[in-house]
């Protein structure tokens, strides 16, 4: 047999075990189109590993594949590419991988570093979703969107940040809820009367729902609050309802003053996103305490005052009392 023949029997051999290689190899990938991948980073080969990802199609493995292309970039010192796929895996899941601890750290760092820009972000769409859905009288698309604003800003990589989304979305999910529990309350009946004698009729009377105001006047055009303060004589007005209102503790500087009572007051404008937005003593109680009262408010928290289902800015009132050695305060 020649050397020509010898050649052309082997690339023919050659051939037919591509050819039976190819299916087999196939079959795998269909099982876990990702084992291939694995089996090309964990061999070092990342620039294949990444080819290896282009051809994944499959949508529920989108998380690995963007976390295999992190890692393969990361390993190519192509780190703003590495942070581009990361950006993608948490914009999809935005609350925190299991096993973060296991992954190599330079894997871990960036996530998190990713995760303290992306979720944030996320947190402020969610609530202002949430507002808005609020403000339509969607309460329930509020409650949820607020659910979701609330779980973001606690899984966040850093939730003090968020602690004042956290407070107002909390107490705009309590009004939320209690619009739809109002809602719910049965019509109110009313008896029946016989037009000859003008009298109730107790027996079976039909039961008559009673039509809200709001039904029988001509519909308004939708409310737009004008540039004013608001206050508790506008009964028109929701008062705002506090989140945190902490009286700073009461020490008297001498035991004298642990046998007295001193009865102040202070007056605070609570702004449409719930801050206080100015505050006087408008009844001094004792110096050093109405000093520390005045500095204190700056960390209050409401949620705002609502008009036809509008933030709106209100001045409240209150009064407080420092009696021995503890303090006590009520609002108006």
């Amino acid at each position: 047999m020649g050397v020509c023949e010898r050649h052309r029997r082997r690339l023919a051999t050659a051939a037919l075990l591509l050819a039976m290689a190819v299916p087999a190899r196939t079959a795998r990938a269909q099982q876990d189109p990702l084992r291939e991948v694995g089996r090309l980073f964990a061999s070092a080969n990342y620039v294949e590993a990444l080819a290896a990802l282009s051809r994944v199609d499959d949508p529920a493995l989108l998380d690995r594949t963007d976390e295999y292309r992190a890692l393969c970039l990361l390993a190519l010192n192509r780190d703003a590419e590495a942070e581009r796929a990361m950006e993608l895996l948490v914009l999809r899941n935005p609350l925190p991988i299991p096993g973060l601890a296991d992954r190599a750290p330079k894997f871990a760092t960036m996530y998190r570093t990713v995760r303290g820009r992306v979720v944030p972000r996320l947190a402020n769409g969610a609530y202002n979703a949430a507002r808005d859905s609020f403000v339509a009288q969607d309460y329930a698309a509020a409650t949820r969107q607020f659910d979701e604003a609330l779980q973001l800003a606690r899984s966040a990589e850093n939730p003090a940040a968020l602690r004042d989304l956290e407070l107002l979305a909390t107490g705009f999910r309590t009004l939320a809820v209690a619009r739809i529990e109002s809602s719910r309350l049965p019509a109110i009946p009313v008896l029946a009367v016989t037009p000859s004698l003008g009298e109730p009729v107790l027996d079976a009377p039909p039961i008559v729902a009673v039509p809200a105001p709001a039904m029988l006047a001509t519909p308004s055009p939708p409310f737009a609050p004008i540039a004013r303060i608001y206050g508790p004589d506008d009964r028109d007005v929701t008062p705002p309802v506090v989140i945190d209102q902490r009286m700073p503790a009461w020490s008297p500087p001498h035991k004298m003053f642990q046998q007295r009572s001193f009865t102040g007051q202070i007056r605070v404008l609570v702004g449409e996103d719930g801050r206080v937005l100015d505050a006087e003593i408008t009844h001094p109680s004792f110096p050093v305490y109405d000093d520390q009262l005045l500095r204190s408010v700056k960390q209050w928290r409401y949620v705002p005052a609502v008009k036809a289902d509008r933030a709106v800015q209100y001045r409240r009132v209150i009064e407080y009392v420092l009696n021995g050695t503890n303090q006590t305060a009520a609002s108006r």
